[in-house]
């Protein structure tokens, strides 16, 4: 069988491309799945409305944060005339950030990732719409022209059915551009280029493009719906992706980093913020932490395995009201990991079951060896040990317990870089 020529997967990609703008377009009604018309009003049918209500009930229980609800709403093209098959249900749980007490941008974070975590643990769908679930502050502007209140059964913002002015080739133009600086990124990522700040930069660029053109001309305007192309046709995602995976080769990597020294006293504080927070597991699988008294942070969001990301712990920290010393610019300038960092120079261990990896800052306490032991007998010495960009390791299946205990003991008292245990055989044997 022979494979598609480019010249044919660039033209299939453009007819998708027209299907997608053809879509913007208004329709006569709203859409009959989600809504009944009665005379000239249009209320959501019942069991749609039941049923968005109780996944909003489900996901509220998933935050596992105590806030009062003040609305759940639909937004978006379902909530308007100009639904198409693309549209996803958008269901908006508005609370008020300030009343919870904590830092805005902090609760920010914390419920983007829950809600990345909901996405990925769920697929739900709805009349064969997938719906995405958002955390809204109540201040937070409604950018959309149509958006109905789904626990008080009424529209907020009434719908007009009206044809708007749609400029398909300004577009389909704009679309390409972006799709292909994206593209041009993921082919310097393949050449193990240092795309990081490129990436950020475009998710930038993005953003403030889409947001001038709701600013001037509402949710028409040709940079929303350029914005919407992207969503569509994949690319968002594509960049979305692409940042996400330089962040983890980044965090991947424990560039010589110093550890900032942290009293015991805070470590404790976190800890004990970190066990009330997440809770302890018994298990290696849904582990995210080691902390330094040998307790398993459960990451796993009551699943078989960790979902949370390990930056997620800066929620934490910033609870346990410690100072984070040079770590506050970090957390000025939103940079994700900074929570994870200070944590890890308090002597907590990150643990990635999915790769066997253990990540560390500081020799281990009595305690975190004990449970290192249990790991590496478990895996028979298949781990990976980090302990900066010069001490990483990879054993073999088979590596003796003792020959990695001992690496880890004499790296942080004598600086010996650790070695794979068929290094060692290899220069004993020559």
């Amino acid at each position: 069988m022979t494979g598609k020529s480019l010249v044919d997967e660039l033209s299939e990609d453009k007819e998708q491309d027209e299907k997608i703008i053809k879509s913007f377009y208004a329709k006569d009604t709203l859409s009959l799945d989600i809504f009944e018309q009665t005379d000239d009003a249009y209320k959501m049918i019942p069991s749609v409305r039941d049923r968005l209500l109780e996944i909003a009930d489900n996901f509220i229980e998933f935050l596992g944060v105590d806030f009062f609800v003040h609305d759940v709403v639909l937004t978006g093209s379902l909530a308007n005339y100009n639904w198409s098959e693309f549209s996803d249900i958008d269901l908006h749980i508005i609370i008020d950030y300030e009343e919870s007490g904590h830092s805005v941008d902090l609760l920010k974070e914390f419920f983007d990732a829950k809600k990345g975590v909901w996405n990925a643990l769920h697929d739900i769908k709805v009349k064969n719409y997938e719906v995405e679930v958002y955390v809204q502050d109540v201040t937070e502007k409604h950018i959309s022209s149509g958006v109905y209140s789904v626990l008080n059964n009424k529209w907020i913002i009434q719908p007009q059915s009206e044809k708007k002015e749609i400029d398909d080739r300004k577009i389909m133009e704009k679309g390409e551009e972006y799709a292909k600086i994206i593209d041009d990124l993921i082919e310097k990522k393949e050449k193990h280029n240092d795309i990081r700040s490129d990436v950020e930069d475009v998710k930038k660029k993005i953003k403030r493009f889409r947001q001038s053109g709701l600013d001037d001309g509402g949710e028409y305007s040709y940079e929303n719906l350029t914005f919407k192309l992207l969503r569509r046709n994949g690319y968002i995602k594509k960049l979305i992706d692409l940042k996400k995976n330089v962040s983890d080769k980044v965090l991947s990597i424990n560039e010589s980093h110093q550890p900032v020294d942290f009293s015991y006293k805070d470590a404790l504080k976190v800890e004990k913020a970190a066990l009330k927070f997440y809770g302890e597991t018994g298990t290696f699988q849904r582990t995210g932490y080691i902390t330094p008294n040998g307790h398993l942070l459960d990451f796993s969001e009551g699943t078989g395995g960790r979902v949370l990301d390990h930056r997620n712990i800066g929620y934490v920290v910033d609870e346990a009201g410690i100072d984070i010393g040079p770590y506050n610019e970090d957390k000025k300038r939103h940079t994700e990991s900074w929570g994870m960092m200070v944590v890890m120079d308090m002597g907590f261990i990150r643990y990635l079951p999915e790769s066997k990896s253990i990540d560390m800052h500081r020799m281990p306490t009595q305690q975190q060896f004990e449970v290192l032991r249990l790991i590496v007998k478990k895996y028979d010495g298949k781990v990976i040990i980090e302990m900066n960009e010069d001490a990483y390791v990879e054993h073999e299946q088979g590596t003796p317990e003792d020959f990695i205990i001992d690496g880890i003991k004499s790296y942080y008292n004598e600086g010996i870089k650790p070695k794979a245990y068929s290094d060692v055989e290899d220069e004993e044997f020559f």
